[in-house]
């Protein structure tokens, strides 16, 4: 008979877990003037995800000074919201000053203990000052109350909107008291009406601009804007299914819009046929992970025509297997119902994992003073270094920056007074290019509490 010892320690031994890397595939790229990413695997033997806690701790110098913690399952998506559903795991770097070496180091713990770190440098991209793009305070939509005029209506939490919404007249401002931070069910506003010359104003109290609203705001109404929200959540705008006091189903959020607002690391912007409507100076200053970051596309036989995107700055989003499709922005449209009208101006398109810029079936498009990129080194999270335009009859670009190739069909003529870092008329895109050469740098990272207003 074996000694207990000697047989405990001899089970320990059989069944102790064997890791084939919890730093496999370390990667610290997508670069900018301001983020960074470090991506990495953590797997046993065969090759399966294993639960592991992940601090990053980084700084100007070895003394690091900031640190972030996340703790990923066995499935490899993180406790909290902020990276991927599978494969790779991401750790973020935000909030960086440009032209900068940052010092960083990893260290990942699985669930017995074991351990592995390691630690790099690198340096932040450049900025141009020169040119003025994001938001800035000066891009403000239409139809709607200056974002300081007195409210008319307030609610003491998001459930009381509609209600009000119902005893406007257009012109009003609504404001919502609460905060709101524990209710992560998406907001459905259907209170808007056609009829009203002007918009009815939802925002938070005057002095708590970004007020956090745990769940998604889902506009289905006419004739709203939504201003001054953090959403972590979905900001959408959709058509109306069925009646609702005497509107058609189909006018849903037409001439509705988001402005100044801010969005979480997950969260999205839809526009699901919705005309004369758009984002104004949104701002989602957070890389993450999964599908479209922003989504422009027609429902049905309702198209977003004359849609606008005005002074936003979006980063993009990784991808962590083949199954993910991200874009920074991508159109949805067809060559027998394009969208009409799309214009982009002063706005900043980072690089996804597929397309900083993936646009299509479009016709009477104008980009004016707007910058599509990706970042200058590629992590494992990502594929493709380029922006598409296909499909387009009408297309005006102006006064824009196109880093990495840039695939499209409109005619070249139509493309004046813009820069691109590797352009082809039209060309064939691998999702294994690469940039190497000077980019066009990006526009300055946004002081939005120095832009916009309290």
């Amino acid at each position: 008979m074996k000694h207990p010892l000697v047989w405990l320690t001899l089970c320990l031994c059989l069944t102790a877990p064997v890791y084939a890397g919890l730093l496999d595939d370390l990667t610290a790229g997508n670069i900018s003037a301001s983020n960074a990413t470090l991506s990495f695997r953590s797997i046993d033997a065969a090759g399966k995800p294993v639960p592991t806690k992940a601090v990053l701790e980084w700084g100007a110098d070895k003394n690091f000074g900031n640190k972030t913690e996340l703790q990923h399952s066995s499935e490899s998506k993180p406790i909290e919201t902020t990276g991927p559903v599978e494969g790779l795991r991401c750790v973020y770097i935000d909030g960086l000053p440009p032209q900068q070496t940052c010092h960083w180091k990893l260290t990942v713990t699985a669930a017995d203990g074991t351990s592995q770190e390691e630690s790099g440098t690198f340096t932040t991209l450049e900025v141009d000052t020169t040119r003025k793009r994001g938001p800035d305070g000066t891009h403000k939509p239409p139809h709607t109350a200056d974002y300081a005029t007195p409210a008319a209506h307030v609610a003491k939490d998001w459930s009381e909107v509609n209600a009000l919404l119902e005893k406007c007249t257009g012109g009003e401002v609504i404001e919502v008291a609460a905060q709101d931070p524990g209710e992560d069910k998406s907001i459905d506003l259907t209170g808007g009406q056609e009829s009203w010359e002007k918009n009815v104003l939802i925002r938070p109290p005057l002095g708590r601009r970004s007020t956090s609203r745990a769940g998604g705001i889902e506009i289905n109404s006419p004739n709203i804007t939504i201003a001054g929200f953090h959403i972590t959540g979905t900001a959408g705008m959709y058509p109306r299914y069925g009646n609702h006091r005497g509107n058609a189903r189909g006018i849903g959020a037409r001439r509705s819009f988001f402005w100044m607002c801010t969005l979480a690391r997950q969260s999205s912007l839809m526009a699901n046929g919705c005309p004369d409507s758009g984002w104004y100076e949104v701002a989602a200053l957070q890389r993450g992970v999964g599908s479209d970051r922003a989504q422009i596309k027609t429902y049905a036989d309702i198209a977003p025509d004359n849609f606008t995107i005005a002074g936003c700055w979006l980063e993009g989003r990784d991808r962590t297997n083949a199954k993910d499709h991200s874009d920074t922005l991508q159109t949805l449209a067809s060559d027998t119902s394009p969208i009409m009208g799309l214009r982009i101006v002063d706005s900043v398109f980072f690089r996804s994992a597929n397309c900083s810029g993936q646009m299509t079936h479009l016709k009477n498009l104008m980009i004016e003073n707007s910058w599509f990129g990706p970042l200058n080194i590629k992590s494992k999270v990502c594929g493709s270094f380029y922006s598409v335009l296909t499909s387009c009859d009408g297309a005006v670009i102006r006064n824009s920056d196109w880093n990495g190739n840039f695939r499209q069909t409109v005619n070249p003529g139509e493309v004046t007074h813009s820069r691109f870092h590797s352009l082809k008329f039209p060309g064939d895109i691998s999702h294994d290019n690469t940039v190497e050469d000077k980019l066009w740098p990006q526009p300055p990272f946004p002081d939005l509490k120095a832009v916009w207003p309290e």
